[in-house]
């Protein structure tokens, strides 16, 4: 589908880059990895529009649950860079952690 008026680029910025990856995920296999990683507990990032990997709904975020024993062999999310992480919960992650789908 085509995004709507609140769809963005998925953006993220890989370590050791200067300027931000529009559109693509990226490739966490071969080392890619970005400056804000989703592997932290309480990572802020945007929704994907539904379907679309490349568009982020610039109208609702999510507060990531890391379960690090959910983690692939490098510790790592299976998740990670393909969403653009924006920030962490710094203070209340306890009250973050107990948020569930919906809230």
């Amino acid at each position: 589908g085509k995004p709507g008026q609140s769809a963005l680029p998925l953006e993220i910025l890989p370590a050791g880059e200067f300027e931000p990856e529009y559109r693509f995920p990226l490739d966490v296999q071969s080392g890619e990895l970005p400056v804000l990683p989703l592997s932290i507990n309480g990572a802020v990032a945007m929704t994907h529009i539904p379907g679309r990997d490349d568009f982020v709904d610039g109208e609702q975020f999510f507060v990531f649950k890391f379960d690090k024993t959910q983690a692939g062999l490098a510790g790592l999310s299976f998740d990670e860079g393909t969403f653009g992480v924006f920030g962490y919960v710094t203070k209340g992650l306890n009250i973050a952690s107990s948020l569930e789908n919906g809230d």
